[in-house]
């Protein structure tokens, strides 16, 4: 890849906002805010380029992983730690990759791929009620998924490509170039 991608790994509570005037009844009582006072809204996890990667992000695509991999079962199992840093490590990567593919202004995805890749989703629970249910307990909105299918096929398609390229190559003339230099 040709461009130089800036990452940025800040571990810390940076994004905040003030608790509305109107806070609830059960918000003041509770005393999780008081109107005007900062709130945590977000935490920033990392930067690439001039995305801002945050916690939210890292658990929902940890909620989609363990959906992909092992179905409904597999969507119940608690985010620990370990599967967060790698996630982590996985959106970086995804988003410089990505950086490359809207650089070179490649593979963009249609609706109609995005959309079938989120009915593969919803076919692993038992009706688009208990998908709704996922979707409702993780925090996560159908807009959300469909922003990290469309992410996952550019990337995919980015990636199938190279190894595609790599694999036309020569072998005698990647030798010849290897003895040569």
């Amino acid at each position: 890849m040709a461009g130089i991608a800036l990452v940025t790994v800040c571990l810390g509570p940076l994004l905040v906002g003030v608790a509305p005037a109107a806070a609830s009844r059960a918000d003041r009582e509770a005393g999780t805010s008081r109107p005007g006072e900062e709130v945590l809204v977000e935490a920033l996890v990392a930067t690439v380029n001039q995305t801002v990667i945050t916690w939210g992000e890292v658990d929902a695509e940890a909620r989609i992983i363990l959906l992909r991999r092992g179905g409904r079962l597999g969507a119940g199992r608690p985010v620990d730690d370990r599967l967060r840093a790698a996630v982590l490590q996985y959106l970086i990567n995804q988003e410089v990759i990505l950086a490359e593919a809207r650089r070179l202004q490649l593979f963009q995805i249609s609706d109609a791929e995005i959309n079938a890749e989120v009915d593969k989703l919803i076919k692993l629970f038992d009706g688009p009620d208990e998908y709704q249910r996922f979707l409702a307990r993780h925090g996560l909105s159908s807009g959300e998924v469909s922003e990290i299918v469309h992410r996952d096929l550019r990337v995919d398609r980015f990636l199938k490509s190279r190894v595609r390229m790599v694999s036309r190559l020569d072998a005698d003339l990647v030798r010849r170039y290897y003895n040569e230099h």
